[in-house]
């Protein structure tokens, strides 16, 4: 009555001022289904996008959640996900979409730069029958696929200088680090690519990683103007210059001084004790704290996680502990030494700041946290301090020797200059400044926090599973991230446009049915073990699943005239005197036996291949390993057995994998622990 009252008074219209798009749509798609049976509801593109964002959010809760509401059942939002093609490699949908938008896009908006890193992922096995694809192993796309069981992602991602979007465009799977050759083919062909759409890559972004690093030295010496540098390359007469990702620096940085002593200028050290030691008074000796943001935790080591988050690093080498290190040696707190450490922390500081600026005006009195322009101070910054780094040593805190492992000064170097010529070159095509923080590779860091977000936070997933959050998270425009505990910044930036408008060339509509799964008949015990007495039972189901016409010379080649041995599992199984199951014929038997052994035997040497399905049949026939005599020429039920056998054994087979690596996993752990001992 209550809501007839609102209609009437026209108070409905709240709805469409003040809430947002996302609760329009579901009202409108409850309001308009709700009168209708489950199969004669109708969704639009972005009724499913938003309800597979919940779906893999977490499965249980859309289940409950649809009791209640009316949402699309989980084999349209499936349907959804596999209408998409996204294969390793460029990521087509997302190509031909970005073509679209650079038609209509200004040319400064076009200007942006390729970010790239890698992701740990679980390795494990699955299969997709409607690709005859088992994803899982290495896959570099035009590179090609390999036997290994692949353990990360390679990300590539675009986003926008002038205008704050992103989108990734392409992805391939490793194991452990690819190789640096490969990484610089990737590199060019992807550049080449997004150029061909109309975009204009200026810049490059990635982490300090040994194979970044030799990837980008081989481009810029293969790659080449007439000018080569150190901070740049060529791509089709385009210059585009090598930044390495600034929130990484500064950690390497951090790491390098709680290892070593920094020498920085002539007789000037900076030592990492007197950050603790300023840490140790602060806590201890004041009823106000100067250093209210640093927690004993992050002076841990041993802590991996606290080591690789930035505003650990950010705040350990701040402004604030610079003030901090200076009043406790004014006051004798600490030795005057300390001042060096402070000096140093102090130029970090500004450092960072310089090129980490996210508005256009300074902030908080800091006049380095801006843009980059004509006016602001930040070439003359650089300029003086780039000589400077020639001159900084790392010694071992241990034995005092010269240490030259690090690269983070040489990081700074190439970034700080390529980050010059970028400026200069934007310049001539109109830039009137340059927002820094565009230049960093948080809105990849945090696409990654989204995927490990999806089914209850899924922190390590699977190739398969890491694909389908990843369309997830594109369908949905990037959405909203959940969790506030990441590593980066939040980025700001949007899709390129609406993309999940584009997915209605890809996504045909789909009527709801019930859920079903490929590989449900795993759970039963038919697959349990394709052995013995179990071979007979499997035989059976797979004659009970295919179209056997009235024909007696076709029962003569599948079926036993009588019951022997191997069908004693089946006599079992009867539930009473009535023969239900079927008696496969011993040949049949045999067949069974001999594709899952072929299968096996082929899928180990062969698994990573595409088309699997029908390389292991014509596989078969080349090797003729099919013996079976089949009397009737008027039909032929052997290709639909083969069929079946071939599909429950590929499930199969991924799934023992599985248990393989289980129970490789659980010796590995245990030997863990006995050396510990």
């Amino acid at each position: 009555m209550a809501l007839r009252n609102l209609y009437n008074d026209g108070r409905f219209q709240f709805i469409e001022e003040s809430l947002n798009d996302v609760t329009k749509n579901f009202i409108n798609s409850q309001l308009r289904n709700v009168t209708h049976a489950p199969t004669a509801r109708r969704w639009t593109i972005q009724d499913k996008a938003f309800a597979l964002s919940l779906y893999k959010r977490s499965p249980k809760l859309y289940r409950y959640l649809k009791i209640h509401f009316q949402l699309p059942s989980i084999s349209v939002l499936k349907k959804v996900l596999s209408s998409v093609p996204f294969n390793c490699g460029l990521i087509k949908p997302v190509m031909d979409y970005l073509k679209l938008q650079s038609e209509q896009m200004d040319e400064l908006d076009k200007c942006c730069t390729l970010i790239f890193d890698e992701v740990s992922l679980a390795s494990g096995l699955y299969y997709d029958s409607n690709k005859q694809t088992i994803f899982g192993y290495e896959d570099l796309g035009f590179l090609g696929r390999s036997r290994g069981t692949a353990n990360h992602a390679l990300v590539f991602m675009i986003r926008g200088i002038k205008t704050n979007y992103k989108m990734p465009v392409a992805f391939f799977f490793t194991k452990n680090s690819i190789a640096t050759d490969k990484l610089k083919q990737i590199i060019i062909h992807i550049i080449e690519e997004i150029q061909s759409v109309g975009f204009n890559i200026v810049a490059t972004v990635c982490d300090q990683g040994s194979t970044n690093r030799a990837a980008i030295t081989a481009l810029t010496k293969e790659h080449t103007d007439e000018k080569p540098s150190q901070y740049h390359f060529v791509v089709n007469n385009q210059k585009i210059v090598i930044i390495f990702d600034v929130p990484h620096l500064l950690k390497n940085t951090r790491n390098a001084l709680q290892s070593c002593n920094i020498e920085f200028q002539s007789n000037k050290v900076a030592k990492f004790k007197y950050i603790e030691q300023a840490f140790q008074i602060d806590r201890t000796e004041r009823t106000y704290r100067c250093l209210p943001k640093l927690k004993e935790s992050f002076f841990n080591s041993r802590d991996s996680f606290l080591k690789m988050k930035v505003k650990v690093a950010a705040q350990q080498l701040s402004n604030s502990v610079a003030a901090a290190i200076e009043t406790f040696c004014s006051n004798t707190s600490m030795p005057a030494e300390a001042l060096f450490t402070a000096e140093f922390v102090s130029l970090i500081d500004t450092l960072f700041d310089s090129l980490n600026g996210s508005s256009v005006y300074s902030q908080s009195g800091k006049k380095f946290r801006s843009a980059l322009s004509n006016d602001s101070p930040h070439i003359e910054f650089w300029s003086n301090l780039l000589p400077k780094f020639s001159e900084w040593k790392l010694f071992d805190k241990e034995t005092g020797k010269l240490h030259t492992a690090y690269k983070f000064i040489e990081g700074w170097q190439i970034s700080i200059r390529a980050v010059m010529v970028l400026w200069s070159n934007l310049k001539e095509k109109g830039f009137k400044y340059l927002l820094l923080r565009t230049l960093n590779q948080d809105p990849l860091e945090n696409l990654f926090g989204q995927i490990r977000q999806h089914g209850i936070t899924n922190t390590n997933p699977t190739c398969y599973q890491f694909i389908a959050a990843l369309k997830t998270v594109i369908i949905n425009n990037f959405g909203v991230a959940l969790s506030k505990q990441g590593n980066c910044e939040e980025d700001y930036c949007k899709s390129v446009g609406d993309f999940s408008q584009f997915l209605q060339n890809y996504a045909a509509e789909e009527i709801d049915t019930e859920e079903t799964s490929d590989s449900s008949i795993l759970d039963s015990s038919e697959a349990e073990i394709i052995s013995g007495e179990a071979s007979a039972y499997v035989a059976g189901y797979f004659l009970n699943k295919i179209n056997i016409p009235d024909c007696s010379l076709c029962k003569q080649s599948l079926f036993a005239d009588d019951a022997s041995g191997k069908h004693l599992f089946v006599m079992f199984k009867e539930v009473d005197d009535v023969t239900r199951l079927k008696y496969a014929h011993d040949q049949i038997i045999n067949l069974v036996d001999t594709i899952h052994t072929s299968l096996y035997h082929f899928l180990d040497q062969n698994g990573h291949l595409t088309n699997i399905e029908n390389r292991f049949k014509t596989y078969l026939k080349e090797k003729s390993l099919i013996h079976v005599n089949y009397l009737c020429t008027e039909h032929n039920c052997l290709d639909q057995i083969i069929d079946k056998c071939v599909r429950i054994n590929l499930y199969k087979y991924v799934r023992d994998q599985k248990v393989l690596k289980r129970v490789s996993d659980g010796h590995s752990k245990k030997l863990k622990k006995f050396k510990a001992l």
